[in-house]
């Protein structure tokens, strides 16, 4: 088990001055720098890369529904405070009665490739779970058939197995794609606890796109060469659960132009 020690406070600056250089010039080490500017134990800061993010403190949905981004928002969602990864409010989504709903989201076309994340809370394990959108990644365009009239790319979703457990895997809804692989192994979501999904995310209409997942800071998924977007252009949500009883909390949720992991400091 690795403990934390002392160290000489020159080498540390100098160290943490040479990455960050290394990180300006090239900016596919985000989680390069994520794990070596911290000292041990210590938060991480986002600072200027955080581009957007919702802790629900204001008491209300305002942060999904006036996101600070050209495009359109769904909301239909509360904000609650029977539960709270940090302050006293989190964003609950419950069924609102169609199978497979946004619960919040809203259109990002800032950066054509950041980090996604939230730090999601299920109640209980739910079964007869055939497809639950926990979230995706979507284009709006001419022909769009879904009920938000967006057309899917990728998304990250639970469905139950019969051992009472919530699976998480990947679908891709590009016509002519293989849908990928689970994780190995595969991986249940937890009960009666916050965990952490995080999703490095890169637009893309041809095969250049690029899914990555971490849950609770661990590598979970990466698939490279995709295309991930019908249209150039993105809507990222949340899903509402398609059980009439269910519901997940939300909170924490984030966009970054570099990796948030579960130590991030948004203060």
């Amino acid at each position: 088990m690795a403990r934390c020690t002392s160290a000489n406070p020159f080498a540390s600056l100098w160290k943490r001055a040479t990455l960050a250089k290394t990180v300006r010039r090239d900016k596919s080490l985000p989680w390069l720098l994520l794990l070596s500017l911290p000292g041990c134990g210590d938060s991480i800061p986002l600072g200027d890369y955080l581009l957007w993010h919702a802790d629900h403190e204001t008491g209300d949905v305002n942060e999904w529904s006036q996101p600070g981004v050209d495009g359109a928002s769904i909301v239909d969602a509360t904000v609650t405070d029977e539960r709270a990864h940090r302050g006293n409010y989190a964003l609950k989504l419950a069924n609102t009665g169609t199978e497979s709903s946004i619960g919040a989201g809203f259109d990002f076309n800032v950066a054509r490739e950041a980090y996604f994340s939230a730090w999601f809370y299920l109640p209980e394990a739910y079964g007869d779970v055939e497809s639950w959108l926990l979230f995706g990644f979507a284009s709006r365009g001419t022909g769009c058939t879904d009920a938000d009239d967006l057309c899917a790319g990728v998304d990250l979703r639970l469905r139950s197995v019969p051992s009472g457990d919530l699976l998480l895997y990947v679908f891709n809804s590009e016509p002519d794609a293989l849908q990928p692989p689970l994780s190995d192994p595969p991986y249940f979501v937890p009960i009666g606890r916050w965990f952490h999904v995080e999703a490095r995310y890169r637009r893309a209409v041809d095969h250049d796109g690029r899914f990555h997942v971490w849950v609770d800071g661990e590598p979970l998924f990466r698939f490279e060469g995709w295309r991930t977007a019908e249209f150039d252009n993105l809507f990222w949500g949340l899903g509402n659960p398609p059980r009439e009883t269910a519901l997940i909390y939300a909170d924490d949720a984030a966009i970054s132009a570099i990796g948030v992991t579960p130590q991030a400091s948004f203060e």
